[in-house]
């Protein structure tokens, strides 16, 4: 019957030529599909009782035409306080995949529909996701545990049972998964946020059951886990938008003329077009340092992904401004003050004389050493003629 409903509804609506949207139809064929599996599932396991029903009423069990073949699917084992069967435990599996399918395609229509990015905040719609699939995952295996004829308050036990094992060894991954419902609910930080924590800066891209997954400029995935996101500081640089701040300094040398250099900073932030307009950018005279009067410019990006690009582009621009406007960056400097300077000269010429009687010395060795050499040389030489 459940078929029969969805093909005649599709029928009519093709019929009427009627258009629906591509997220739409892909969900009226996953409900068919999963109303066609019920129903199959449902004739199958209705036939499997009537004949296993008929089959212990009229004791003909091993009878080939009875179909009494279906009795041992029937048949009960207990384990403990635990009575099943494993008819009762096929139909526990397939109920279970079948509410897994059925959550899924609702978590899927919902993401196309209702959590659509022009509807909802993605940070909002990712949270209610997750919730939704959390919840779908924990009534499905109830059921099916329930349908297998276990009892659930025996879980209670269970839970007991296993609370000091968890405490020990298990506790980080607890730690983690409690932290990952307090990200989700509390939403101190959402997926699209800028964050940097330990070092790291990155876009949040997916929170999970264990971790964080945070994409970095470079297109580089690092998994944090959760309870570091909530015990450890961090800094969120888009709390409320997806917007960023460029910041980048230049000193230039002393005796600058600082609305000349201002001037040549805000036609080097003018001419940056990865710098948004509204607000525009800021030109600031930090700090006068020991070696350069420090100037900075700060302005706006709409996407935090292109910083490094748009800082990049503006160092340039301003080197290229400064040598219009005949200004000169500032190096670094340094001063070296000789408070007794004859002492000094005294040192140097004595270490020069030193030097100069150590190389005498050594060149007089090195004659002195030649010498007889050269005039045995000429006494071999006299006594072969």
């Amino acid at each position: 019957m459940a078929i029969d409903g969805c093909a005649m509804l599709a029928h009519q609506r093709r019929m009427k030529g009627l258009t629906t949207k591509p997220s739409e139809a892909a969900f009226r064929r996953a409900v068919s599909a999963a109303c066609a599996g019920s129903s199959w599932l449902a004739l199958v396991l209705m036939a499997a009782s009537q004949t296993a029903f008929a089959a212990e009423t009229s004791g003909v069990m091993g009878l080939g035409m009875s179909a009494g073949w279906l009795a041992p699917l029937f048949a009960s084992i207990e384990v403990g306080s635990w009575r099943f069967s494993p008819a009762r435990l096929i139909a526990a599996v397939a109920l279970f995949a079948t509410l897994l399918l059925i959550f899924r395609v609702l978590r899927r229509w919902l993401r196309a529909t209702l959590l659509d990015r022009a509807r909802m905040d993605p940070s909002a719609a990712h949270s209610i996701d997750q919730g939704l699939g959390y919840a779908g995952m924990t009534a499905a295996a109830l059921t099916a545990m329930s349908v297998a004829g276990l009892d659930i308050t025996n879980l209670a036990i269970v839970a007991g049972a296993l609370s000091v094992g968890i405490g020990f060894g298990l506790q980080s991954i607890v730690n983690n998964f409690v932290s990952g419902l307090i990200l989700l609910a509390e939403r101190p930080v959402k997926v699209g946020d800028w964050i940097e924590i330990k070092g790291q800066r990155g876009r949040v891209s997916r929170i999970s059951v264990r971790a964080t997954e945070i994409e970095t400029v470079d297109r580089a995935s690092i998994f944090i886990p959760n309870a570091d996101l909530i015990a450890n500081a961090l800094t969120n640089l888009t709390p409320r938008s997806t917007e960023g701040a460029a910041v980048v300094r230049v000193g230039v040398a002393h005796g600058s003329n600082p609305d000349r250099v201002r001037a040549a900073l805000a036609d080097a932030a003018a001419a940056c077009r990865l710098l948004a307009e509204t607000p525009p950018a800021t030109i600031n005279f930090d700090e006068i340092g020991p070696n350069a009067l420090v100037f900075s410019i700060r302005g706006t990006v709409h996407d935090m992904m292109t910083i490094a690009k748009a800082e990049s582009e503006v160092r340039m621009l301003i080197v290229t401004e400064l040598q219009k406007a005949g200004l000169e960056i500032a190096r670094p400097q340094s001063d070296v003050h000789l408070r007794d300077l004859d002492a000094v000269r005294s040192i140097l010429a004595r270490a020069y004389a030193e030097r100069e009687h150590a190389r005498m010395a050594a060149a007089a060795d090195a004659s002195s050493g030649d010498a007889p050499g050269a005039a045995t040389t000429s006494t071999g030489r006299s006594n072969s003629s």
